[in-house]
């Protein structure tokens, strides 16, 4: 893939907005993006020549990178110096004996969990969700982190992330989320009074290269509401204690080990194939509402509203049990915050 040229005919265009050391992100010409020209700056054109796509995450739109150029420029021949013909037989050639998916990334095994062979990581589950829910209940959650990676063929990836003293010792001493796109593992430390308490471990990579997160299913897969949080427990605890009242009435449920709200929902919103959605916020009690504007700013064109709630008796909500309090959010981004 020439990406000299492909730079060149964007800039030509007017569409580039930035570069990055993977994508071009660009103005969507498919949908025209957001109203707005300073929020232009939605379809990602990866630099990859073996996923070569431009993917819109305004208006879902998604072409093979020549048809894009041809689209822009009117002339296929430029299209083609940019992307050839060979170059696209070779990707399909590829797909097709590679079984390659929309994801990229393969699906992983979770082992069983094994209760009497990690007494105190089954201790742990137990003391963060009062006792209401089985370990084994618990879709991704992962205790014998050597056993996954050795039946996945990922011990020598997770081995050269991390190093193999510390895999060792996440192994005795962590549990394990896997991310619903078998991209990622987030592991706590079954010590909360660690000072890094918190450790992420790439596995693989995935095309569109979007925050990975952990998921939980709500009660009502129609619906157009979600709730997200930052850290796994939060979305854990509200999942079975449901203080909102609102389970029934929820899509999933999604944390990100992430500030980035806006990441977290864009992925999300890839993921689902859905476009605008309700979202509540599941807060940590040192993030005040004002700490939200530039998200809802940011993502207000998917937003049908926004919620946000706040554990009266803990942090966050992961902390037992959650006595849940709303901060009122409107549009315009004014309201202060006010603790109950």
């Amino acid at each position: 893939m020439n990406i000299d040229l492909l730079r060149k005919i964007l800039q030509e265009k007017g569409v580039l907005i930035k570069e990055t050391d993977k994508n071009f992100i660009t103005k969507c010409v498919i949908c025209g993006d957001h109203p707005n020209p300073k929020k232009w700056g939605h379809m990602y054109i990866s630099k990859d020549s073996s996923v070569p796509l431009a993917h819109c995450f305004f208006c879902g739109g998604c072409k093979i990178i020549n048809k894009y150029i041809e689209l822009i420029t009117g002339d296929k021949r430029i299209s083609n110096q940019v992307l050839s013909k060979e170059e696209i037989d070779k990707i399909i050639l590829k797909s097709k004996s590679e079984n390659v998916t929309k994801k990229e990334s393969k699906d992983l095994i979770v082992p069983i969990i094994d209760v009497q062979k990690f007494p105190l990581k089954d201790l742990y589950i137990r003391k963060r969700t009062d006792s209401k829910i089985n370990s084994k209940d618990i879709p991704n959650l992962i205790f014998d982190i050597q056993e996954f990676a050795s039946i996945n063929n990922l011990s020598d990836v997770m081995i050269n992330n991390v190093g193999k003293n510390d895999f060792t010792m996440i192994h005795n001493n962590y549990i394990s989320f896997l991310s619903r796109n078998h991209t990622m593992l987030y592991c706590r430390h079954i010590n909360d009074d660690k000072f890094f308490p918190f450790k992420k471990i790439r596995l693989q990579s995935r095309f569109p290269e979007t925050l990975d997160y952990v998921s939980l299913k709500g009660g009502n897969i129609n619906s157009d509401t979600i709730i997200l949080a930052e850290g796994t427990f939060n979305i854990i605890v509200e999942n079975i204690f449901d203080s909102l009242k609102m389970r029934d009435r929820v899509r999933l449920y999604a944390a990100g080990q992430s500030w980035s709200y806006a990441s977290l929902l864009k992925s999300v919103l890839y993921d689902e194939g859905i476009f605008k959605v309700n979202v509540i916020i599941l807060s940590d009690r040192d993030k005040e509402v004002q700490f939200y504007n530039k998200f809802f700013e940011d993502s207000n064109h998917v937003i049908k509203s926004l919620r946000i709630f706040y554990n009266r008796t803990g942090k966050d909500f992961g902390v037992f049990p959650p006595v849940p309090f709303e901060n009122f959010f409107n549009r315009r981004i004014q309201t202060k915050y006010v603790k109950n």
